[in-house]
């Protein structure tokens, strides 16, 4: 069985198409308050409207640096784990990524500051999944707050009581034996959703399959601007255009992001529209900071 991705996990699917593994230089030093705007996701129309210095330039997986240790120890649910460095790769916006493996099969990634972004379990690889529905199955699942209940006693154990507080846990939804708990904080700052959660994977029994920090705590010393207006928005997206005087539509959804270097950002998106015609949505970053 398949679990049912939730949104938020499209998002981060999204975003790390926008991260794209295309070229493999390292990326220049944006400015703030500038439209960078992803021309290998729009029309050919689109992308020849942009300008050339703006537009972004992802990073491919062979450009990440080296990490700085080939091998790890962490110490995480009470348990030591060492790790061999297995492979690297770029996440959402050109952000390093590095895959270590135990010998007994677990799966630990970090980033650059060695920060651990998940673990896999070496039971997760052989744990068969099952339909929840199935007779054999179905009266040893649990209600979904049982769920939750478990996988936030995972979290408290994993992040510590504070963060687990500013993270509301979702019931979720029990369409396989494995259990997909996602944990998220409040939804918008001044307009601009926020894209950091985690999330905890548990067995139909209760036992921890995997965990995944997407960001946490990563905007606990950031402040969106109150003045990033969807008008302020578009002219930032007309100077990064060839035709300041084109007419543009911005998306409804605009996310708050992190770069490469921990700067935070406006996602959105944006097509350019005229008399009888319209572009395909345009994927666009604003710096921040």
């Amino acid at each position: 069985m398949k679990k049912t991705i939730p949104a938020i996990l499209l998002l981060i699917a999204v975003m790390l198409t926008f991260s794209g593994c295309k070229t493999k230089s390292s990326q220049p030093e944006y400015q703030p308050y500038t439209a960078y705007v992803d021309v290998g996701l729009a029309d050919g129309d689109a992308g020849a409207r942009v300008k050339a210095e703006n537009r972004y330039t992802p990073i491919a997986d062979d450009a990440i640096p080296e990490p700085a240790k080939s091998t790890i120890s962490v110490t995480m649910l009470d348990a030591q784990y060492s790790a061999e460095y297995v492979k690297k790769g770029a996440r959402t916006f050109g952000r390093p990524q590095y895959t270590y493996r135990t010998e007994a099969g677990d799966e630990i990634s970090t980033d650059a500051s060695g920060k651990v972004l998940s673990l896999l379990t070496a039971r997760s690889f052989d744990y068969y999944s099952r339909d929840p529905e199935s007779p054999d199955v179905k009266a040893t699942i649990k209600s979904p707050e049982e769920y939750l209940d478990i996988a936030t006693q995972y979290a408290r154990r994993i992040f510590g009581d504070d963060i687990t507080a500013r993270y509301a846990g979702k019931v979720p939804k029990i369409s396989s034996t494995k259990i997909w708990v996602d944990f998220l904080p409040e939804s918008s700052e001044n307009g601009l959703t926020r894209t950091d959660f985690f999330t905890i994977v548990v067995s139909a029994e209760g036992e921890l399959l995997a965990y995944y920090d997407f960001g946490v705590d990563d905007f606990k010393d950031k402040t969106a601007p109150a003045d990033l207006t969807d008008e302020r928005i578009s002219r930032i997206i007309l100077d990064s255009l060839t035709d300041k005087k084109a007419e543009i539509e911005i998306s409804g959804t605009k996310n708050w992001v992190i770069l490469n270097g921990g700067k935070s950002a406006c996602y959105t998106s944006f097509k350019t529209v005229g008399d009888g015609y319209q572009t395909d949505w345009a994927d666009v970053i604003i710096p921040l900071e």
